[in-house]
Protein backbone atom coordinates (compact mmCIF):
# COMPACT_ATOMS: atom_id res chain seq x y z
CA UNK A 1 0.00 0.00 0.00
CA UNK A 2 1.25 3.45 -0.94
CA UNK A 3 2.08 5.79 1.93
CA UNK A 4 -0.09 8.90 1.80
CA UNK A 5 1.63 12.22 1.17
CA UNK A 6 0.48 15.44 2.92
CA UNK A 7 -1.15 16.67 -0.30
CA UNK A 8 -3.19 13.45 -0.46
CA UNK A 9 -4.91 14.24 2.83
CA UNK A 10 -5.33 18.02 2.49
CA UNK A 11 -9.09 18.61 2.77
CA UNK A 12 -8.81 21.86 0.79
CA UNK A 13 -7.31 20.21 -2.30
CA UNK A 14 -9.78 18.27 -4.50
CA UNK A 15 -8.57 14.68 -4.76
CA UNK A 16 -9.57 14.38 -8.43
CA UNK A 17 -6.79 16.81 -9.42
CA UNK A 18 -3.58 15.55 -11.03
CA UNK A 19 -0.78 14.91 -8.56
CA UNK A 20 1.23 17.97 -9.60
CA UNK A 21 -1.73 20.25 -8.84
CA UNK A 22 -2.23 18.65 -5.44
CA UNK A 23 1.49 19.16 -4.72
CA UNK A 24 1.36 22.76 -5.96
CA UNK A 25 -1.84 23.55 -4.07
CA UNK A 26 -0.48 22.18 -0.81
CA UNK A 27 2.80 24.08 -1.23
CA UNK A 28 1.04 27.32 -2.21
CA UNK A 29 -1.10 27.13 0.91
CA UNK A 30 1.99 26.64 3.07
CA UNK A 31 3.93 29.47 1.41
CA UNK A 32 1.12 32.00 1.08
CA UNK A 33 -0.43 31.60 4.50
CA UNK A 34 -4.12 32.30 5.06
CA UNK A 35 -6.09 35.38 5.96
CA UNK A 36 -9.88 35.65 5.89
CA UNK A 37 -9.49 39.41 6.31
CA UNK A 38 -8.41 41.39 3.25
CA UNK A 39 -4.96 42.98 3.63
CA UNK A 40 -2.36 44.80 1.52
CA UNK A 41 0.58 42.60 0.49
CA UNK A 42 4.19 43.78 0.18
CA UNK A 43 3.35 45.43 -3.17
CA UNK A 44 0.25 47.15 -1.79
CA UNK A 45 -2.13 44.78 -3.60
CA UNK A 46 -5.40 43.97 -1.81
CA UNK A 47 -5.08 40.26 -0.97
CA UNK A 48 -7.13 37.65 0.88
CA UNK A 49 -7.25 33.91 1.49
CA UNK A 50 -4.13 32.13 0.23
CA UNK A 51 -2.58 35.04 -1.66
CA UNK A 52 -5.63 35.81 -3.80
CA UNK A 53 -5.28 39.14 -5.62
CA UNK A 54 -8.59 40.95 -5.06
CA UNK A 55 -7.65 43.61 -7.62
CA UNK A 56 -7.13 41.19 -10.53
CA UNK A 57 -10.84 40.89 -11.30
CA UNK A 58 -14.21 42.10 -10.04
CA UNK A 59 -15.53 40.29 -6.98
CA UNK A 60 -18.80 40.28 -5.16
CA UNK A 61 -18.08 38.93 -1.70
CA UNK A 62 -19.88 39.19 1.57
CA UNK A 63 -17.86 40.26 4.58
CA UNK A 64 -18.89 38.98 7.99
CA UNK A 65 -17.15 40.87 10.79
CA UNK A 66 -14.57 42.03 8.25
CA UNK A 67 -13.86 38.49 7.03
CA UNK A 68 -14.72 36.55 3.88
CA UNK A 69 -16.20 33.08 4.53
CA UNK A 70 -13.74 30.19 4.13
CA UNK A 71 -15.99 28.49 1.54
CA UNK A 72 -15.76 31.57 -0.68
CA UNK A 73 -11.99 31.73 -0.22
CA UNK A 74 -11.65 28.04 -1.09
CA UNK A 75 -13.57 28.64 -4.30
CA UNK A 76 -11.25 31.56 -5.17
CA UNK A 77 -8.21 29.41 -4.32
CA UNK A 78 -9.37 26.61 -6.63
CA UNK A 79 -10.04 29.10 -9.45
CA UNK A 80 -6.61 30.69 -8.95
CA UNK A 81 -4.95 27.26 -8.93
CA UNK A 82 -6.61 26.32 -12.23
CA UNK A 83 -5.61 29.68 -13.74
CA UNK A 84 -2.00 29.15 -12.59
CA UNK A 85 -2.03 25.68 -14.18
CA UNK A 86 -3.19 27.16 -17.47
CA UNK A 87 -0.62 29.97 -17.23
CA UNK A 88 2.21 27.51 -16.52
CA UNK A 89 1.23 25.48 -19.58
CA UNK A 90 1.14 28.62 -21.74
CA UNK A 91 4.53 29.69 -20.37
CA UNK A 92 6.24 26.39 -21.22
CA UNK A 93 4.86 24.52 -24.24
CA UNK A 94 6.56 21.26 -23.17
CA UNK A 95 4.94 21.41 -19.72
CA UNK A 96 3.07 18.11 -20.21
CA UNK A 97 6.38 16.23 -20.55
CA UNK A 98 7.78 17.41 -17.23
CA UNK A 99 7.84 15.23 -14.11
CA UNK A 100 5.23 16.07 -11.48
CA UNK A 101 7.59 17.98 -9.17
CA UNK A 102 8.72 20.33 -11.94
CA UNK A 103 5.15 20.95 -13.09
CA UNK A 104 4.25 21.85 -9.50
CA UNK A 105 7.09 24.40 -9.34
CA UNK A 106 5.94 26.11 -12.54
CA UNK A 107 2.34 26.21 -11.33
CA UNK A 108 3.41 27.74 -8.03
CA UNK A 109 5.51 30.37 -9.77
CA UNK A 110 2.57 31.22 -12.05
CA UNK A 111 0.25 31.39 -9.03
CA UNK A 112 2.58 33.73 -7.19
CA UNK A 113 3.50 36.16 -9.95
CA UNK A 114 1.03 35.66 -12.79
CA UNK A 115 1.77 34.96 -16.44
CA UNK A 116 2.83 38.49 -17.48
CA UNK A 117 5.61 38.58 -14.89
CA UNK A 118 6.54 34.92 -15.42
CA UNK A 119 6.97 35.68 -19.13
CA UNK A 120 9.81 37.99 -18.12
CA UNK A 121 11.86 34.96 -17.03
CA UNK A 122 13.36 34.54 -20.49
CA UNK A 123 16.62 32.83 -19.49
CA UNK A 124 14.70 30.59 -17.09
CA UNK A 125 12.42 29.43 -19.91
CA UNK A 126 15.42 28.94 -22.20
CA UNK A 127 17.02 26.70 -19.54
CA UNK A 128 13.77 24.72 -19.23
CA UNK A 129 13.73 24.01 -22.97
CA UNK A 130 17.38 22.94 -22.76
CA UNK A 131 16.49 20.69 -19.80
CA UNK A 132 19.26 22.45 -17.90
CA UNK A 133 17.63 22.20 -14.48
CA UNK A 134 20.61 23.66 -12.60
CA UNK A 135 20.62 26.71 -14.88
CA UNK A 136 16.85 27.08 -14.53
CA UNK A 137 17.22 26.96 -10.72
CA UNK A 138 20.00 29.55 -10.92
CA UNK A 139 17.79 31.85 -13.02
CA UNK A 140 15.03 31.56 -10.42
CA UNK A 141 17.46 32.67 -7.71
CA UNK A 142 19.08 35.38 -9.85
CA UNK A 143 15.87 37.38 -9.93
CA UNK A 144 14.13 40.28 -8.28
CA UNK A 145 11.31 37.83 -7.52
CA UNK A 146 13.71 35.89 -5.27
CA UNK A 147 15.58 38.85 -3.81
CA UNK A 148 12.67 41.19 -3.15
CA UNK A 149 9.46 39.18 -3.15
CA UNK A 150 9.60 35.59 -1.93
CA UNK A 151 13.08 34.93 -0.52
CA UNK A 152 13.34 31.42 0.91
CA UNK A 153 10.33 30.23 -1.08
CA UNK A 154 12.36 30.67 -4.29
CA UNK A 155 15.22 28.68 -2.75
CA UNK A 156 12.84 25.84 -1.89
CA UNK A 157 11.29 25.83 -5.36
CA UNK A 158 14.70 26.00 -7.06
CA UNK A 159 15.84 22.96 -5.06
CA UNK A 160 12.74 21.05 -6.10
CA UNK A 161 13.20 22.02 -9.75
CA UNK A 162 16.84 20.91 -9.75
CA UNK A 163 16.12 17.65 -7.88
CA UNK A 164 17.30 14.62 -9.85
CA UNK A 165 19.21 16.85 -12.29
CA UNK A 166 22.35 15.34 -13.78
CA UNK A 167 25.68 17.07 -13.23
Amino acid sequence: MRKLKPYDTDPDIPQHLPTYLKIAGHSIKAHEGYSAKPYRDTHGVLTVGWGHNMEARTHTVVLTNGEIPRETLLQLFHEDLMEADSDAQRFFAEFRYLPEHRKAVLVEMAYNMGLPRLNGFILFRKALYAKDWWRAAFEMLDSEWHREDVGERAVTLARILARDAKY
